[in-house]
């Protein structure tokens, strides 16, 4: 049996943007409050998403988890929404805010 949240997003797809910034509200809860603090997500394009972490302590441990958030995000927003997720390292500032937006994508 599939999730709810499955039928509901094939109904009422999201525009990646959109979904963006849902995932992006909901971040702390999926990824975990210190993971939050050092890796945020800031693309997503194709079903890829993209997350920035600000060092590579937090890159490493981040690719260890990223089938179980993969799957976190699967539940949260449906299968067809997030097909993969890619760590790369970034320079944020001290609000987890990755300062060269333009890279990565």
């Amino acid at each position: 049996m599939r999730p709810l949240s499955d039928l509901i997003h094939r109904l009422l797809p999201l525009s990646e943007a959109a979904l963006l910034s849902s995932v992006d509200e909901q971040w702390e809860k999926i990824a975990g409050k210190a993971a939050a603090a050092h890796c945020r997500p800031r693309f997503l394009v194709r079903r890829r998403l993209t997350v920035v972490c600000d060092s590579a302590a937090w890159l490493f441990e981040m690719s260890r988890k990223k089938e179980a958030l993969l799957k976190s995000l699967c539940q949260s927003f449906g299968q067809e929404a997030i097909e993969s997720v890619y760590f790369r390292q970034g320079e944020g500032d001290r609000n987890g805010k990755d300062t060269h937006s333009d890279r990565g994508r």
